[in-house]
């Protein structure tokens, strides 16, 4: 590995990169021939099941002889990249308010179908985060209590990895309750030695692959460094202390977290050399190219470790041998459409939402009442009812619908009319709450499953079996 070619390629194969449009632009497919070990898919690159496989089996073409890895953060719920509708999961809190571990493996094997249908094989999930009601992470984690994390996140880790998709814990050591959204700043966290726990359960199941987050944490690296690049975190902790023997992956390193002292090349730099073996890039391609050329230049000055960079490859070769993913082949786009939207699997997304469902005031709609719709961030909810989303007049029942924002003003301003509340987050049912509503009710997420399962809660034809996972 001495030709400076040589190096560019290993340093390639230390990178995932996600890229604009329904197409790959050439210069994302000249990375995957240079030999980046990854692609990333969001919402921007699917249309429909038939163009996804289309995507996916160009850009699997494209790296022949080598495996291409194919991620996406399916976590379920609010974070969903695949283009179906009522066979979409609902996300980690609605099966945390469900509270079995059995239905979550369940809904990740459902999960793994869907993603192999379009040539998915890497899914950035679960969220491993404790959860707290004011937290940056709100919904997208299954509870506050770590046991429970634990067991819902190995579960559902077994059941997307028996779909033989790989699965990624994040964000390591855990985000905790932190209201800092590492998109946007540097989160610094206390001890994490609770946070760790289910990452010791994640580990225990055999996870494929550990996403390392973007927050300092002091008692671990008094330098200040993120946890993506800092040695202590990633060597020390994951590597050393508990023992994990795969895939160690950064989130995005144009998240703030990442890059707000340092270039996003120099982070990548840091990243391999703190214990990285797959950097994340996920949006601008030029950024993904200059950050690979950073890489090699650092291999051929020595400041990176050519055998760090050789493990890291063969850590990568080695999930792709374990999970059988070089002998699939491409997907093929007539079926996907199938297998992305079926009948078992609308009916497992019902039940998740059904068994999620939790009142925290009871209360139905009169069946005889004038009643108004307002909703925000909720699509569809006027529709399930089967009711009008006119400005209420005087008089009307107002039934509203919010997502994770708490809107008191919103809340507030219906004096006069009796308010019924269904909503995503606890944080907005405690204002839904301090706002007098008659009823208030969460779902947890806006999947179809969950919108159609509100219509029921709030006609009355569903009690809630479903509990709090993080106190209001």
């Amino acid at each position: 590995m001495s030709e400076p070619e040589d190096l560019r390629r290993l340093a390639a194969s230390l990178f995932v990169v996600g890229f604009p449009g329904l197409e790959a632009p050439g210069v994302t497919l000249r990375l995957v021939e240079d030999g980046v070990a990854g692609v990333i898919y969001f919402a921007r690159n699917a249309q429909n099941a038939e163009q996804v496989a289309r995507l996916s089996a160009t850009l699997l073409d494209r790296a022949r002889p080598r495996q291409l890895l194919i991620a996406a953060d399916e976590e379920g719920g609010l974070v969903s990249r695949l283009p179906r509708g009522p066979a979409r999961m609902p996300g980690a809190m609605a099966l945390g308010a469900a509270g079995d571990p059995a239905l979550a493996r369940r809904a990740a094997a459902a999960t793994a179908g869907q993603l192999r249908a379009v040539g998915i094989n890497v899914d950035l999930a679960p969220v491993l985060d404790l959860g707290g009601r004011d937290s940056a992470i709100g919904t997208r984690s299954f509870a506050a209590d770590p046991d429970a994390v634990a067991a819902l996140g190995a579960a559902w880790i077994q059941g997307l990895q028996d779909g033989g998709v790989l699965a990624v814990a994040k964000h390591f050591p855990g985000l905790g309750t932190t209201p800092v959204d590492s998109h946007l700043a540097r989160p610094v966290l206390a001890p994490p030695e609770v946070s760790l726990v289910p990452f010791r359960a994640a580990i225990g199941v055999g996870v494929a692959a550990v996403m390392v987050a973007h927050a300092a944490i002091p008692d671990l690296d008094p330098s200040g460094e993120p946890a993506s690049r800092s040695r202590p975190v990633v060597e020390g902790l994951l590597r050393g202390r508990m023992g994990f023997g795969g895939l160690v992956m950064t989130d995005c390193l144009e998240m703030q977290g990442a890059t707000a002292d340092v270039t996003v090349s120099e982070a990548a730099v840091r990243a391999v050399a703190a214990g990285a073996d797959l950097v994340l890039i996920s949006h601008r391609p030029d950024l993904q190219v200059a950050a690979v050329d950073a890489v090699a230049t650092a291999l051929a000055e020595g400041r990176l470790s050519i055998e760090r960079a050789r493990a890291a490859a063969e850590r990568v070769a080695a999930a792709v041998r374990r999970f059988g993913l070089a002998g699939r082949g491409n997907p093929d786009p007539d079926a996907a459409p199938f297998l992305l939207d079926r009948p078992s699997d609308r009916a497992l997304a019902r039940e998740v939402a059904e068994r999620a469902l939790t009142c925290v005031r009871a209360g139905a709609l009169p069946s005889d009442g004038d009643i108004c719709v307002v909703s925000r961030g909720v699509p569809g909810l006027a529709e399930a009812l089967g009711v009008s989303t006119a400005a209420p007049a005087n008089g009307q029942t107002v039934v509203v619908g919010l997502g994770r924002s708490p809107a008191p003003d919103l809340l507030q301003s219906f004096p006069g009319h009796e308010l019924y509340v269904w909503c995503i987050s606890p944080a907005v049912a405690a204002a839904a709450l301090a706002a007098g509503a008659r009823a208030v009710w969460i779902g947890y997420d806006d999947a179809p499953a969950s919108v159609g399962v509100a219509a029921d809660a709030l006609w009355g034809r569903l009690s809630g079996t479903g509990r709090l996972p993080v106190s209001l």
